[in-house]
């Protein structure tokens, strides 16, 4: 996993949601939980790009980006 307060903070919504029984609030959830992630990520790109230069950048181009954001097992 790319970074384990992502996950933390779908669940975290996720269970306030169905905790408090409003499943309408799911939807103002998932959208606010994407902008967010994505917003992150760029952000992280952009500092590994200047943290590491051509070898990060070598990384994207090899490995897809829903692979970098969550990798596979095998």
């Amino acid at each position: 996993m790319r970074h384990p307060l992502y996950p933390g903070l779908i669940l975290l919504y996720f269970g306030f949601a169905f905790m408090w029984g409003i499943v309408w609030i799911l939807i103002p959830v998932i959208i606010f939980v994407i902008l967010t992630i994505l917003t992150a990520i760029r952000e992280e790109e952009e500092v590994m790009k200047e943290r590491f230069g051509k070898e990060y950048e070598e990384h994207m181009r090899r490995v897809p980006w829903r692979f970098r954001f969550i990798p596979t097992v095998f």
